[in-house]
């Protein structure tokens, strides 16, 4: 690039008392094989000397340029400001504690160069301190659709055409903080292809205050919200509540409630047949399959005869394992799961974690349960992250089981989630009193899930 010339990308990163991590993941983006970029910075008011920082580091490469709010705005604002100061051809987008894999800009440049039609091309990443990794894997025929009900974009992992976003005036929304993301791509998609690299080329860190229980309902508000307002441009009678079933159907406890839902999805398909706003497959794919997985689990056959007349033809070839599972739950009945077999007791947790929506777990128990376990979490593509395993066969020597280091008890002190599992046969009915007395009291720190 000659002086004065202007890179064809825009790494756009805000910054607020980034802390130690701040260093590490500008260097994750300074030590990219693809070097031709900015790297954007806004300061948005750190008092922790993160601003010295990135003047430091902007002193001895020429790429980075940093800016600074006068006062604390907040990350949708300085998110929005970066846009701003950014006239590049292209955004990548990331956060000021995640690392860039090195080879993230070349692999996602080349795949918007080599493919014109798309304009957002995002990646899974590996979720850390954990550890697991996100599986999603949809290609652009899929993400669209799957957008109305859940983000499967992970924010920094996304590489983009600029024009997507700026020739619309498309923003990060302030009216729905704590699902900014969530709206904004799912307007670009309205426009514009999308494609999910199945390569993990983002480490993405998952910090405790993310998952405290305030945090996590003003989510899924702003999730429906956003959700809603997509969702009643096909139908526009349609409320927050029915949304939020149809995003977590589990939570349908009352018969009448799930056939109302399936006479609901039949409305939203019948609407886009008219409308043509998505593809009609792939949108049954989207709303009905979820119904249908929590029918599965349920006891209720006069419930599950009653959505038979629900089913098309064509559910039968885009959704043959899940229909297959509801036929055979419907006429055998749900399968008893055996607490002496270690599979059984780990599909049991598995669905307890899932019901209860937690996202990040120690496991304790190094065993076949929690083998299977973590088989689980990471055959179903689910997005629950294992931050520890711990055993108290570790007291006497270490070992590794499944990457993991596995740790003594003693070493709960020291982690970052508030969700322990018991994954183990081990004195079942001792081992919450073992580790609450390891650790002391009081004891108002973990959530212990067990059977």
């Amino acid at each position: 690039m000659n002086s004065g010339e202007r890179a064809p990308l825009g790494v756009l990163m805000p910054v607020f008392n980034a802390g130690e991590h701040l260093e590490p993941a500008i260097t994750s983006v300074l030590n990219q094989t693809y070097r031709d970029f900015d790297l954007i910075v806004v300061d948005d008011a750190s008092t922790d000397g993160s601003l010295q920082l990135l003047y430091r580091l902007a002193a001895h490469d020429d790429r980075i340029r940093v800016y600074r709010n006068i006062q604390n705005l907040g990350i949708i604002e300085t998110r929005n400001r970066l846009f701003e100061l950014s006239a590049h051809e292209y955004w990548a987008i990331m956060d000021a504690d995640d690392l860039c894999h090195p080879d993230r800009f070349r692999i996602q440049m080349n795949w918007l160069r080599s493919n014109p039609s798309t304009c957002v091309v995002a990646s899974n990443v590996k979720i850390v301190p954990y550890g697991s990794r996100t599986r999603f894997s949809l290609a652009n025929g899929r993400i669209r659709e799957a957008l109305l009900l859940k983000n499967v974009i992970t924010n920094p992992s996304a590489l983009m055409r600029a024009s997507a976003a700026r020739d619309r005036g498309i923003r990060y929304d302030p009216a729905v903080r704590g699902a900014s993301d969530y709206k904004f791509w799912q307007e670009i998609s309205e426009h514009c292809n999308f494609h999910i690299l199945e390569d993990v080329l983002l480490d993405y860190r998952r910090h405790g205050e993310q998952e405290s229980t305030a945090n996590q309902d003003r989510q899924r508000a702003s999730h429906v919200k956003v959700s809603h307002h997509f969702l009643s441009k096909l139908l526009p009678s349609i409320t927050l509540e029915q949304v939020e079933h149809l995003i977590w159907p589990h939570k349908i406890s009352n018969p009448t409630a799930i056939i109302e839902m399936f006479e609901l999805v039949k409305r939203i398909l019948s609407a886009n047949q008219q409308q043509r706003l998505y593809n009609g497959k792939e949108l049954a794919i989207t709303i009905k399959q979820p119904l249908f997985e929590r029918l599965v689990s349920d006891e209720n056959r006069v419930m599950k005869s009653s959505v038979l007349r629900f089913i098309t033809f064509s559910d039968f070839f885009s959704m043959r394992l899940t229909i297959l599972h509801f036929f055979q739950s419907m006429l055998f009945g749900v399968p008893r799961l055996n607490n002496s077999n270690p599979q059984h007791v780990a599909l049991k947790l598995f669905r307890l974690l899932s019901d209860a929506e937690i996202k990040d777990i120690a496991i304790y128990g190094a065993g076949q349960i929690a083998l299977a376990l973590v088989d689980f979490i990471e055959q179903e593509g689910s997005n629950i992250a294992i931050e520890a395993i711990f055993d108290s066969k570790a007291e006497k020597t270490s070992f590794k089981f499944r990457g993991f280091e596995v740790k003594p008890p003693a070493a709960m002190a020291d982690i970052t989630t508030n969700n322990i599992v018991i994954a183990s046969y081990e004195f079942r009915g001792e081992i919450s009193r073992n580790i609450k007395r390891t650790l002391g009291a009081p004891y108002p720190k973990f959530n212990i899930v067990a059977l």
